[in-house]
């Protein structure tokens, strides 16, 4: 069990003082999580589509298999197991299973990783600094197969933690088993080696410096784990696919980019408590090393390092930064871990009360609110999520279907396999010509339009119309304007058009849409 050191012996109204701050943090974690789902921008539609195929149709795609543009393409699923553990939760439930299966795993990673730093420092100084990480854990809340990433990531990282305590062999068995689960869960599997390589640096620095023998049971666990990756449905370029996903990336994500180049761009928060936690990290570190040399961690400096370059480099990071903050934080303490206990009750008392007093705002959404994914609270699909394609079956259209990158997902999940998609949110299921000589130009220049509107004969244009990108935006203007188009149906996330032919024309003449329903705002600088 994980715990800490001294928790058996304390005194009773300590132990429940702790427990009290315990259920505080997961519960304002939970509160961000707590939000309504929106499949138009989420690619949550695919993975349960994707799960229903290898259960039902026993499909593990390999290629493009949803779209028409380009059905061939090679597109590794790499996260098929996810897919597959998302539609049993919504087969069991709906959205609200689903929802709080998501929710369940999160709270369970977060307490992994409280529960270190408590080992470490104590659970108030802990608590502390996982107050200090919520704003970046609530960076990543929409449902995603990440999010086993980040459970495993913790189970990894204790399982190491307790081996260097113990030397006990057996505990490193499981770390290979874990790693087959996770190959096939989400692309973030090499990690998992990545964290035993860590400790193995550590390991083989102190052999050096004091003239040990290297442990052999790490080195071969990390070999064992390294050649377990390649038990997936697609061998070798599974196991590869993280150093080579973006050889072919044609369509540039905010995801996926450093801190100073969304921060340009978007505002969050966030891209400042990135900068100043990740700052505050280091300085910790660097100031346990000077304070008191002993006992400062290679591996926890090493994880430092790396968790922080990730989160700066990429802000899709932010949420897995956040987690690792809070031990190697602990750690950087834990010189202080005898003082924290013995002033436990003035500290636990103290921290449940700011706790409860920055967190009541969010109670009412008031923080949530300048996080990414937020809606509004509650679990489940948002209502009238799905009644764009209601109104799609309802009135028996029918495609060629052309849709924006963002609702793909959305239209998987609902329309599939009666429709497919023109594009989906996956950059690298698509060739780059695909993105950069055919999608965006044909909703930047109306000639580029014409040519694919006479190629592919589209019939219908499904469109988020909340994408905020440029050239999207340019095409929308274009074609309410364009008089072969009439839009039919619009909600606050999707936007319908049918091109005006005989077929379509009853439908068009009982919805149409004035045109005073649309009008063009201004972006703000």
């Amino acid at each position: 069990m994980v715990g800490y050191k001294g928790m058996e012996t304390s005194p009773k109204n300590i132990v429940w003082l702790n427990i009290c701050l315990t259920i505080l943090i997961l519960a304002s974690y939970a509160l961000f999580l707590g939000h309504k789902i929106n499949l138009s921008t989420s690619d949550l539609g695919r993975h349960i589509q994707n799960g229903r195929m290898a259960l039902t149709g026993h499909i593990i795609t390999g290629t493009n298999f949803y779209s028409y543009t380009e059905p061939d393409f090679p597109a590794l699923n790499h996260h098929w197991g996810s897919g597959v553990l998302f539609f049993l939760a919504w087969q069991a439930g709906g959205f609200t299973a689903l929802h709080i299966f998501f929710i369940a795993i999160s709270l369970a990673t977060l307490l992994v990783f409280y529960l270190i730093a408590a080992r470490s420092i104590g659970f108030a100084a802990a608590s502390i600094l996982a107050l200090i990480a919520l704003p970046l854990l609530a960076e990543r809340t929409e449902i995603r197969p990440e999010v086993f990433s980040y459970l495993f990531c913790g189970l990894f990282f204790w399982i190491l933690l307790r081996w260097r305590e113990t030397r006990d062999w057996r505990l490193l068995t499981a770390l290979p088993l874990l790693e087959i689960l996770w190959v096939n869960l989400h692309i973030y599997f090499f990690l998992g080696p990545a964290l035993i390589g860590a400790f193995l640096a550590e390991n083989l620095f102190r052999a050096v410096l004091k003239k040990e023998k290297p442990s052999a049971s790490l080195a071969t666990t990390l070999s064992a784990t390294v050649a377990v990756t390649l038990l997936n449905p697609f061998g070798i370029y599974g196991a590869l696919a993280p150093f080579t996903i973006f050889e072919n990336y044609g369509y540039r994500i905010a995801e996926n980019q450093t801190v100073w180049f969304v921060e340009k761009i978007l505002r969050s928060p966030n891209y400042t408590i990135v900068k100043i936690v990740s700052g505050m990290l280091g300085a910790m570190l660097i100031a346990r090393l000077f304070w008191k040399r002993t006992g400062l961690s290679v591996a926890y400096i090493l994880i430092a390092a790396a968790m922080s370059a990730m989160a700066l480099l990429a802000i899709r990071n932010f949420t897995l930064f956040g987690f690792f903050f809070i031990p190697l934080a602990a750690h950087a303490l834990a010189p202080l871990r005898a003082h924290f206990l013995k002033h436990a009750r003035a500290y636990g008392a103290g921290t449940a009360i700011a706790i409860a007093f920055l967190m009541t705002p969010a109670l009412f959404g008031q923080w949530q609110k300048y996080f990414p994914y937020w809606r509004g609270q509650g679990i489940g699909l948002e209502q009238g999520n799905r009644d764009a394609a209601d109104f799609f079956r309802a009135q028996k259209l029918t495609g060629p279907v052309f849709n924006n990158y963002d609702i793909g997902g959305y239209l998987i999940f609902y329309l599939f396999p009666d429709e497919r998609v023109f594009v989906d949110n996956r950059p690298e299921a698509y060739s780059v010509p695909f993105f950069i000589q055919t999608y965006i130009p044909m909703q930047e220049d109306d000639a580029v339009w014409q040519k694919e509107l006479a190629k592919e004969n589209f019939n219908v244009i499904f469109f988020s119309w909340r994408d905020a990108t440029p050239w999207a935006q340019t095409f929308l203007v274009a074609r309410i304007r364009d008089p072969l188009w009439a839009p039919v149906y619009a909600d606050h996330d999707a936007l319908i058009l049918l091109k005006r032919t005989e077929k379509n024309k009853p439908v068009i003449d009982r919805f149409e849409l004035p045109p005073e329903t649309f009008s063009v705002i201004k972006p703000q600088p």
